[in-house]
């Protein structure tokens, strides 16, 4: 796994988060900034949505082509949005999340980790769990996850490390993340290479998946 390309991302956002791609484009929501941004994958803004009119949070990000999905940290719940920002549907978490932190889609389902529990949920989406994948054994501090269709990928800040699993939690490899200071909050894929999020140095970076 190697570094290609560094954007900074400072010029755009004060605190970037979590990081979704479509395809074409990437999307980054800012929970502090209460923004979600849409950017070529050269860094160039597209457009901006405000989420702060449903006094959301967002701390997980997840594009499946048509739609956005994010995962609302301050409501414990999940919302579908189509791109222009309007609201298609919320799924309500419940009461047993303690701090939903990062989500992904496959297409079919949706994949969210709860930080202090250290748990991988698969969702459909409709609100309906699947299964649950503990990883406490891995990480004590999980950040984001992402999906290729076939693998998940989940990043954790504070040890500065990505960790590649199967979909029953089989971990295949972990890779140190060496961009000292970055502090990984968001990982996606557009099915080629990974993107990486960090706040502090405020770094989108884009890397080899090998």
């Amino acid at each position: 796994m190697g570094v290609i390309r560094k954007i900074n991302f400072g010029g755009i956002s004060t605190y970037p988060d979590k990081i979704a791609a479509d395809g074409k484009y990437l999307w980054v929501a800012s929970g502090t900034d209460k923004k979600i941004y849409q950017i070529d994958k050269s860094g160039k803004l597209i457009s901006t949505i405000d989420v702060s009119g449903i006094n959301a949070y967002p701390q997980g990000l997840a594009a499946d082509g048509k739609y956005l999905w994010f995962l609302d940290n301050t409501n414990d719940s999940i919302h579908q949005m189509d791109k222009s920002g309007n609201i298609i549907k919320t799924i309500n978490l419940g009461e047993a999340p303690l701090f939903p932190i990062g989500l992904t889609t496959d297409g079919k389902y949706l994949w969210w980790i709860e930080y202090y529990s250290q748990n991988i949920y698969q969702m459909d989406k409709e609100g309906n769990v699947i299964k649950t994948i503990d990883i406490s054994g891995i990480t004590t501090k999980p950040q984001d996850i992402t999906t290729d269709g076939k693998y998940l990928w989940f990043a954790e800040g504070l040890n500065e490390m990505i960790h590649q699993m199967d979909k029953e939690g089989n971990v295949i490899k972990s890779i140190p993340f060496d961009e000292v200071g970055c502090y990984i909050r968001g990982i996606t894929t557009d099915g080629k290479y990974l993107w990486t999020i960090g706040t502090n140095a405020r770094l989108l970076i884009q890397w080899s998946k090998n």
